[in-house]
């Protein structure tokens, strides 16, 4: 929009140029003349803005344009699921679930993902998580319920798959199956994951412990392990540095929590978090090895594009929810981006 007011600028310059020159031939005096150009000079300026104003659609304030455009967007995905309940196609519905996920709506992303996995049933291992990650995001209370037999017939099938070890481990902790979730998040330790994951896992089996009563050998009674974390080579790194727009420091709610999320991909899964308090605001966050959810991945591995998504959570909770302030953007593994805080979730 910049370009447009510096074009529209030197156009209606060029036009007060051509209409002062007849203006000023023309007059019989001096006084004339200056009044005439002193005429043109408020008249022409305020009258262009004020038509352009009273006829043009455009919305300046960018918060109002994003949420148009979120609307927009919606209104697209709900055409879209009425067509689909037509067609009713595992792809089709796999690609709706895409399009939720890319807007953030993990509500809607469970429900396509969801009736994909009806569809095509637990062999669809990559649907099956996706469809897991969605609840997890959108529903935690009911993760357990809704996505826990999703995550049973996937390990029955691939016992050493590590998302499904990880989220099954979720599961199986939510209903209060303690030695089922221990048993899945050992087997997911003893593989090796990142030292974020080792920290979360760790922390939920020592409360295992202290529910069941039981003894871990590794594992000193209420106090978990903190191992270092491993160091990330320079490219396999981004750094993102958050600053919150203007006016915008009023809007974060106390308790408020900072999520740095880095997507394989606009519609991809989460590869690294990072949570902080949003005190942490602003400033510089760096994720690398310490902060990949997955044993095995690696930023660097991603040939294209990282998208970032840096939000205030009002809640705490990492599904995002109305009132919520966020930003997004795309950087590259080993680079850094500079991000302004400065839209609300409607």
């Amino acid at each position: 929009m910049s370009e447009f007011i510096v074009v529209a600028a030197v156009m209606a310059a060029a036009a007060l140029v051509l209409l002062m020159i007849p203006v000023w031939r023309s007059a019989d005096t001096p006084r004339q003349r200056w009044l005439g150009v002193a005429t043109l000079i408020v008249l022409l300026p305020i009258g262009g803005a004020g038509t352009y104003l009273a006829v043009s659609t455009w919305q300046w304030d960018p918060q109002v344009r994003a949420e148009l455009a979120l609307e927009r967007l919606r209104a697209i995905a709900a055409s879209a699921e009425e067509g689909m309940a037509l067609e009713d196609s595992v792809d089709g519905w796999r690609q709706l679930g895409d399009f939720y996920a890319n807007m953030q709506d993990f509500t809607g992303a469970a429900r396509a993902y969801g009736r994909a996995t009806e569809l095509a049933g637990p062999e669809d291992v990559p649907l099956a998580l996706a469809f897991a990650e969605a609840v997890l995001f959108s529903d935690p209370d009911g993760f357990a319920e809704r996505a826990g037999g999703v995550l049973d017939e996937v390990l029955r099938r691939q016992p050493d798959n590590a998302r499904a070890l990880f989220y099954g481990g979720q599961a199986a902790w939510a209903a209060g199956r303690w030695p089922e979730a221990e048993a899945r998040w050992q087997r997911l330790l003893a593989m090796d994951p990142p030292a974020a994951i080792v920290r979360m896992v760790e922390q939920r089996l020592v409360e295992i412990r202290q529910h069941t009563g039981g003894s871990m050998a590794d594992v000193a009674p209420g106090e978990p392990p903190s191992p270092p974390v491993a160091e990330s080579p320079a490219g396999d790194t981004v750094t993102v540095e958050l600053a919150l727009g203007e006016g915008f420091e009023a809007l974060v709610g106390q308790g408020a929590a900072l999520f740095v999320i880095l997507r394989d991909g606009p519609a991809g899964p989460p590869l690294a978090v990072r949570r902080l308090p949003a005190t942490a605001l602003p400033g510089t966050v760096e994720l690398g090895s310490g902060d990949v959810m997955l044993p095995g991945q690696r930023l660097s591995d991603v040939s294209g594009p990282l998208a970032v998504v840096a939000r205030v959570s009002q809640t705490g909770d990492v599904a995002a929810t109305s009132g919520d302030l966020y930003a997004e953007g795309s950087v590259m593994a080993g680079g850094r981006i500079s991000l302004v805080i400065d839209t609300v979730v409607p």
